[in-house]
């Protein structure tokens, strides 16, 4: 079995006129934290790198990772750790359901249900029928402990043919944050239109590369994200399955997403609200390569500054510490190429994630409640989009004056 391989078409229109844009070196993958038996083994490293379809203005990753080592052994994000995320999705299922005159007899189904969290909150707002899918094995278990019903697979045409055999038909299909992490694109969404009726409402939400780039949220860009998805080329793309883009909001939890809603169409239609999104993305400079050189010394500088920044804290002998392990702090570690003696530990919720090490610079992952254990002077948020509940939640808990470095979408401090 090849563990990657070299991406030589758009993933959306299948054209081979590709250029590459960024180039962030050779990262480990984010979720493969090491046990402790691990780490004198040497640790893999692929190509992280960015690569534009010069014909639809698609962005995607230079390879592709084979699925099962990206998410079968070490997939450990959990949906319920974070309460601001939490808090997001009931309001967006409040919202969803309200919109939709949802009811105890309307099927949601959740692609990428990880540990139930969203379903959860259908079933006891409108009593909703639920079905989640999800490849993970860990957090589905938690799902399933939730009394969610849960497919433990990939979603493909494949599975929504069994899922049309069983005569379950959606009012809902709701997928968050996975469409990014799906190996083809065109398999699933035929999957998605294959389970669909005339009253399905579709909802995905993906982080926004336009957002990415102007923001310099370089981390977000990593071997689990396949794609990097703006509005432009998705149109292009939904028109093949005779869905519109009827409706979108950009939403901030996961530092700059995309919402999409979708509905099956006969009649191919940009209405006016996308075209001025749209038109947005183009007098930007979003599809065009020269755009990309300021974005390259925009990431030089930052990592630039971070690293002076820590390196002069840890010259003055403070004992640095991390707070959280997502799945981008190995691209933004592994990209600033930090001294490795330099973060003592990383403090983590997720108790999937302790007791762990971090796979570029093996550093313990610990429980966020040895906090005051290590008495840390300087803490680097690498879970950054959530700062403000994480600063509170420290400071609530410590008395000791801790300086807090955030480091994007620029490096700053708050003490």
């Amino acid at each position: 079995m090849k563990q990657y391989i070299k991406i030589n078409e758009c993933r959306l229109c299948k054209s081979n006129n590709l250029k590459e844009i960024l180039n962030l070196g050779r990262s480990p993958i984010g979720n493969d934290l090491l046990k402790k038996n691990d780490l004198k083994r040497k640790i893999n490293k692929f190509p992280l790198a960015v690569n534009q379809c010069k014909k639809c203005g698609h962005h995607q990753l230079s390879v592709s990772i084979n699925n099962s080592i990206l998410y079968k052994k070490n997939y450990t994000y959990l949906t319920g750790t974070s309460e601001v995320f939490k808090k997001y999705l009931k309001n967006y299922s409040i919202q969803i359901c309200d919109k939709l005159n949802l009811n105890k007899n309307d099927l949601v189904i959740d692609i990428g249900c990880n540990d139930g969290t969203l379903l959860e909150y259908f079933k006891k707002y409108k009593k909703c029928k639920v079905l989640g899918i999800d490849p993970s094995k860990k957090p589905t278990e938690l799902a399933k402990s939730r009394q969610i019903n849960v497919l433990n697979d990939f979603f493909t045409f494949q599975l929504s043919m069994k899922i049309k055999k069983k005569k379950l038909f959606p009012k809902l299909i709701t997928s968050h944050n996975t469409f990014a992490h799906v190996e083809d694109l065109n398999d699933f969404f035929r999957g998605i239109d294959n389970i669909c009726y005339k009253n399905t409402t579709v909802v995905i939400e993906i982080g926004y590369w336009l957002k990415v780039v102007q923001n310099n949220w370089y981390d977000t860009i990593y071997h689990e994200h396949h794609d990097f998805h703006s509005l432009y080329p998705l149109l292009q793309f939904f028109k093949k399955y005779s869905f519109n883009i009827i409706d979108f909001k950009i939403t901030e939890p996961q530092g700059g997403s995309l919402m999409l809603i979708l509905k099956k169409m006969n009649n191919f239609k940009i209405y006016k609200k996308i075209k001025k999104q749209v038109d947005i993305e183009k007098n930007i400079g979003l599809y065009k390569i020269p755009f990309y050189k300021k974005i390259k010394n925009n990431l030089q500088k930052s990592k630039d500054k971070i690293n002076i920044l820590l390196n002069n804290y840890h010259k003055n002998n403070k004992i640095i510490c991390a707070y959280g392990s997502p799945t981008k702090s190995v691209t933004l570690l592994s990209y600033i190429k930090l001294n490795k003696n330099i973060i003592k530990n990383i403090y983590e919720d997720n108790i999937l994630k302790c007791k762990l090490y971090n796979p570029y610079m093996k550093i313990p992952i610990i429980h966020s409640s040895n906090i005051l254990n290590d008495n840390p002077d300087v803490i680097l948020i690498l879970s950054w989009n959530f700062a403000k509940s994480i600063i509170k939640k420290v400071k609530k808990k410590y008395d000791k004056k801790i300086i807090f470095v955030v480091p994007l979408p620029e490096p700053y401090i708050i003490q």
